[in-house]
């Protein structure tokens, strides 16, 4: 199986990377002006100009859509961009998708809910209360309607483990905690954390078991940020983590204040 994974130098898609299935050959897109250092084909794809024009000449069996606009705040202060990356661009891949008969995974994200009636089902209807949220719901509504027969929308949890591109929440937190900074953690925000590496292997199976329409993935348990800091410090070994615990009121962007999913 040919698939081509969006976001090659993203969060997600490294993980992707290190788990891919004996059965698949993989390639892939990157921002523009990214060189190319993978041992297989790449090439610039820029989501906020037209996708199908740009993905000619790109034979695939599947596509994992990784690349997003994922900045809570760079897509609140830019709704525009927002729109056009996470949600127009996707519409526009997945009519090719559909156009080449191709099977699409779009993932998504726990934000789309608004938080006051958790847990998610994924049949629930999404409320999204702020732009990226809005951006990947429009986007989830592109994949599902334009590729109805070959589209699947994974919506993701918060999800746990260090990066080697790009800072996250582990990132952040182990940084300061390292440097002895004080470690601001919503006390009234909850979410169903999931590993990322047991995330990616996940996403790989629905893709080879041919799974359709909206899925959920979430860990077991549930957590606020500040019992999550606590749980890292202890797993990370860095007990005099200074956690600071404030409210959702206080974030600058708006933000669900309990977004727990059920699978």
């Amino acid at each position: 199986m040919r698939v081509l994974i969006t976001g090659l130098n993203g969060y997600v898609a490294w993980y992707l990377l290190q788990n891919i299935p004996p059965e698949v050959e993989v390639a892939g897109t990157l921002r523009p002006g990214v060189t190319n250092t993978f041992k297989f084909p790449a090439r610039s794809l820029d989501l906020e100009k037209d996708i199908s024009s740009q993905l000619s000449n790109s034979p695939a069996d599947a596509v994992i859509h990784t690349a997003a606009l994922s900045s809570l705040a760079a897509c609140e202060q830019n709704p525009r961009k927002a729109m056009r990356v996470n949600a127009q661009a996707t519409g526009e891949l997945a009519r090719w998708c559909a156009r080449n008969k191709v099977r699409m995974i779009y993932l998504s994200t726990d934000i789309v809910f608004d938080g006051e009636q958790a847990p998610y089902a994924p049949d629930d209807p999404p409320s999204p209360v702020n732009w990226y949220g809005k951006s990947k719901y429009a986007g989830e509504q592109h994949v599902l309607r334009e590729c109805p027969e070959r589209g699947t929308v994974i919506r993701l949890p918060l999800l746990l483990g260090p990066s080697p591109h790009k800072k996250n929440f582990t990132d952040w937190f182990l940084e300061r905690a390292r440097a002895n900074r004080e470690i601001p953690l919503f006390y009234d925000e909850v979410r169903t954390p999931l590993p990322t590496e047991e995330a990616a292997g996940k996403i790989w199976d629905c893709l080879l078991t041919g799974q359709r329409g909206v899925i959920h993935l979430a860990g077991k348990k549930s957590y606020n940020r500040m019992e999550l800091g606590r749980k890292l410090a202890l797993e990370y070994n860095v007990p005099g983590a200074k956690l600071k615990a404030l409210s959702l009121k206080s974030a600058s962007v708006p933000r669900p204040r309990d977004v727990r999913l059920k699978s």
